[in-house]
């Protein structure tokens, strides 16, 4: 056991060199951007990056993009950094910040009617009441945000929408509708290339499959998520992956 917890800790310590050329070049993009809002929309980019493997970083790039947005009087650029500032939320665990947070982003991106940033305001509030407990208002979030992404032609983030539609339905017990959820969520990523996201959606379907007893395909989900996350570098879902199959090397 502590060996395990040795390893993960050191998971968080260490970026591989892949991780650094990423950094490099998305460094390079805000240097070089035209304009204050491509600079906001850059900065946002780098720290949607970080949020996978160290939300400190993050934020830091967060709290840049914000304060260029006010100085420039970017409504846009300040909706797209309250966006990840949600996130970051998010992924700390404080879904009430979060949920005030995405709350007024949603209400800004509706009213210069940008459906897209709607749409993911939206699923990330959804989320965030998952987080608390709230899962019939992660339900119509989820709803509102399929609709959103629908009626902008956006659909890279569709299969994020399914994968909580997906984890929702496991905890309500409707295993099956989970099932076809998170399948239909693993379909789209993989479509639509949304790498960063593809290792949680395997880690879902192993929680269904171990829910319905079905151990061993439920063991391997989650070494099909640690592998995913291994190789596009989402330090969160490989922690959460090993523990799963610590839980459950545990548990035999």
């Amino acid at each position: 056991m502590k060996k395990t917890f040795f390893i993960i800790g050191l998971l968080f310590c260490f970026v591989s060199f892949s991780q650094q050329k990423k950094i490099d070049s998305l460094l390079y993009n805000i240097e070089t951007a035209q304009g204050d809002l491509q600079k906001i929309e850059n900065l946002n980019e780098l720290a949607r990056f970080y949020l996978y493997y160290s939300p400190k970083k993050s934020l830091k790039y967060i709290d840049k993009a914000l304060l260029l947005a006010e100085e420039s009087s970017s409504l846009k650029g300040k909706i797209i950094s309250n966006i990840n500032l949600g996130f970051y939320y998010i992924r700390i665990d404080q879904y009430r910040d979060s949920r005030t947070i995405l709350r007024k982003a949603l209400k800004s991106a509706k009213g210069i009617n940008d459906l897209a940033l709607a749409g993911e305001a939206s699923y990330l509030m959804a989320r965030a009441n998952n987080g608390i407990g709230r899962y019939d208002f992660s339900m119509n979030k989820l709803i509102q945000a399929e609709t959103f992404y629908d009626s902008a032609r956006y659909y890279n983030y569709m299969g994020r929408v399914y994968e909580t539609m997906g984890d929702l339905n496991d905890k309500f017990g409707n295993y099956e509708l989970a099932i076809k959820n998170l399948q239909e969520s693993l379909e789209l990523k993989i479509k639509n290339k949304d790498w960063m996201e593809l290792p949680r959606t395997y880690a879902y379907l192993g929680n269904v499959n171990l829910h319905k007893g079905q151990k061993r395909v439920a063991l391997n989900y989650y070494k099909k998520g640690l592998a995913a996350s291994e190789q596009y570098h989402n330090l969160n879902s490989k922690a959460y992956c090993l523990t799963k199959i610590g839980e459950f090397s545990l548990a035999e």
